[in-house]
């Protein structure tokens, strides 16, 4: 706001009342000379780079396209009711069809006038952002050189005057696609890829301008006046010792994605043929030596096939692309396991009778272009490739594409052909890639040469909170699952050698969104409890342990139903009685009466049935306030979720201390 104020009165008077003294420009007091270069650090270097990030601030995680706003149903609240049964579904949707004639053209009109106001407001920030970036670069220009420590022009500010104008003409170009793209839909999709890079690339953009704008704002400070930002020092030191502990992590901690072995990576799709797409990747990585972790923490990974900044090379740490993930597996374990969802798998990048140029990079990979898409010839795609190798020039040859869901199809002018990955735009997409070629080479029985992956960390305090008590509830939803798994596998672990009356008590809640996630996290759970069951009983797993598991909304049907395979399950054969118990436990088909606060498969809400959960449920009673337990209640999931169940735990109060944890993961 100060800034804001200085260049509306202050550059008045710098432009019309004393134009032929630039001094005026950057400085209160020009006379004073201290006061001036203070001034000049503050105008020229740490305004600019900080209305940097108003742009990032004001688009929020993105701008908006100035095209076509969101259905009226996107604009909706979350229900937090599920109908379960064709009865409620029948009068649900009546009540819905009686009340939507009636309030219909209101919501319509309704809708209408906040989609104007909505618009009008953002026209009118993008309209502030460029004056105040116009003024900004004019009166650095006129400035220039009334400092001693700014003896030139310091172009800071006509950069953020460029980024505002680019977004600006951008997002206008995205409106003229929107207006005319049923009639040039060439336009159309053209205009959504500098926007569709953008928003791929939107949190390394905001990471990498924090650095380097906080980097050169403290550099000029300490130049100007080492006397007075001096404690600087201690507080960058500390954060450039730790970015150095990382990359020193990062290159100690380096090993190959296990495939073909008893424990494997694999991957799972949405559909088959050629409406197959990417999920989710069960990652299996060998444990480096000298790992040590606690289940329930979380890393950061990088592979060198799935991006890296500029091209850098894989030696090159810090300049690859870093994504945090739970780690699935438990500490015992000589394997590191991760459940990775899968981003932004929607619509195919090549598409059929695409023509496409394609170079070899290495022995196993494709640099791939498309034909008219200029930001591919910047950003060209990698991919994993099957068949001849291609021409290994810069150029490379011209192929012809055929797309067959999860491949691509490449035909050369002389009949060559090669068999491709489908390009991903995402971290998590490429990695699934990889990992599906590895396993198309090791189905073919080719050589699968090593892929590296580097690890940073590990992080977090769940496991610190599930260790202080003995009676915990573990808490996943979604893709959350691999951090609260892990710590339910570390405790299945331990409980086998624990006496009875010392057996950590537990209560596992999962809920899970979509049909993807059950496909990939409930194997591994039923995997895990068989184990157990084995080795002791059921009925000792029953004392100790209550599962209560959320289907969203979709209809669960028979993949709860579903085996796990032999790459994730090897001793299936001498545990399948086990396994149809511990299955018939979870799905309550044991001939017990079921008792609705124990263990459960449901179809309904997590969060609207935590605060009976946590008030009323047997596990509650039995385990906790009757035995006189403190609670540790650990939570790994989507933001909104967190604070409705914090919520629940803060205006729930039980004669036992309570703690509770979280760590926020994707939906």
């Amino acid at each position: 706001v100060a800034a804001m104020v200085w260049l509306v009165f202050q550059g008045l008077n710098c432009f019309v009342s004393q134009l032929s003294d630039p001094q005026v420009c950057d400085a209160f007091d020009p006379k004073a000379a201290a006061g001036k270069d203070v001034f000049v650090l503050r105008f020229h270097i740490v305004w600019p780079l900080m209305f940097f990030f108003i742009p990032l601030m004001a688009f929020d995680r993105y701008p908006d396209s100035w095209g076509a706003p969101q259905s009226l149903d996107d604009s909706r609240p979350f229900s937090r009711s599920v109908a379960t049964d064709a009865e409620s579904t029948r009068l649900l949707a009546d009540a819905e069809g009686r009340s939507g004639a009636g309030m219909h053209n209101e919501e319509e009109k309704l809708s209408a006038l906040q989609h104007l106001l909505r618009f009008l407001h953002h026209r009118l920030v993008e309209v502030c952002l460029a004056v105040a970036a116009l003024a900004g670069s004019a009166l650095a220009f006129l400035g220039s050189g009334s400092s001693a420590f700014v003896p030139l022009f310091v172009p800071f500010w006509p950069i953020v005057l460029f980024f505002v104008a680019v977004q600006i003409m951008v997002k206008f170009r995205s409106f003229v696609a929107w207006l005319i793209g049923p009639a040039f839909g060439c336009l159309s999709a053209r205009s959504g890829e500098w926007s569709g890079l953008l928003k791929n690339a939107w949190w390394e953009i905001a990471y990498s301008s924090h650095v380097f704008a906080f980097t050169v704002m403290v550099a000029f400070a300490l130049l100007i006046r080492l006397q007075v930002f001096w404690p600087a020092l201690f507080t960058w030191g500390l954060y450039f010792y730790d970015r150095k502990l990382c990359v020193d992590a990062a290159s100690r901690n380096r090993t190959p994605i296990i495939i073909g072995q008893k424990k494997a990576s694999y991957v799972v799709n949405t559909s088959e043929g050629d409406g197959a797409r990417p999920s989710h990747v069960r990652l299996v990585l060998k444990r480096p030596e000298g790992f040590q972790y606690k289940a329930g923490q979380w890393v950061h990974l990088a592979l060198h096939h799935c991006g890296a900044h500029c091209g850098m090379p894989s030696w090159l740490s810090p300049m690859l692309h870093w994504h945090a993930f739970s780690l699935a597996s438990a500490e015992h374990e000589e394997e590191l396991e991760f459940h990775i969802a899968v981003c932004g798998s929607g619509q195919p990048i090549v598409d059929d009778s695409m023509t496409v140029t394609a170079s070899a990079q290495g022995d196993h990979f494709l640099r791939l272009s498309r034909r008219g898409h200029w930001l591919d010839w910047f950003f060209p795609h990698r991919v994993p490739y099957l068949g001849v190798k291609p021409d290994s020039t810069m150029s490379g040859a011209t192929y012809e594409a055929s797309t067959s869901g999860i491949y691509i199809d490449l035909v050369g002018p002389d009949g060559t052909r090669l068999k491709a990955m489908q390009p991903q735009l995402q971290w998590t997409g490429r990695l699934w890639n990889t990992v599906q070629w590895m396993l198309q080479m090791n189905g073919s029985g080719d050589e699968i040469p090593a892929q590296i992956v580097q690890i940073m960390g590990p992080y977090g305090s769940l496991p610190y909170t599930c260790d202080a008590h003995n009676a915990v509830m573990l808490i996943g939803a979604g893709v959350g699952f691999p951090s609260t798994g892990s710590m339910l596998r570390n405790i299945l672990e331990d409980n086998l050698s624990r006496p009875v009356e010392e057996k950590k008590a537990v209560c596992f809640m999962w809920t899970a969104t979509k049909v993807d996630q059950l496909l990939l996290c409930f194997p591994s759970l039923l995997v895990d409890l068989t184990r157990y069951a084995h080795k002791k009983s059921l009925q000792e797993l029953q004392s100790w342990l209550t599962i209560k598991i959320f289907i969203s909304s979709f209809d669960a049907g028979d993949f709860l139903s579903i085996d796990p395979g032999k790459h994730l399950f090897p001793e299936s054969r001498e545990m399948s009685s086990t396994l149809q118990a511990v299955r018939e436990w979870l799905l309550v088909r044991d001939g017990d009466t079921h008792d609705e606060d124990g263990t459960y498969i449901a179809q309904g809400s997590l969060g609207a049935s935590f605060g009976d959960i946590l008030r009323c449920s047997r596990f509650v009673k039995e385990e906790v306030v009757q035995k006189n337990r403190s609670l540790g209640i650990c939570f790994c999931g989507p933001p909104d979720l967190c604070s409705w169940i914090k919520s629940e735990q803060a205006s729930t109060i039980l004669p036992v201390k309570v703690e509770f944890n979280s760590e926020s993961a994707g939906s």
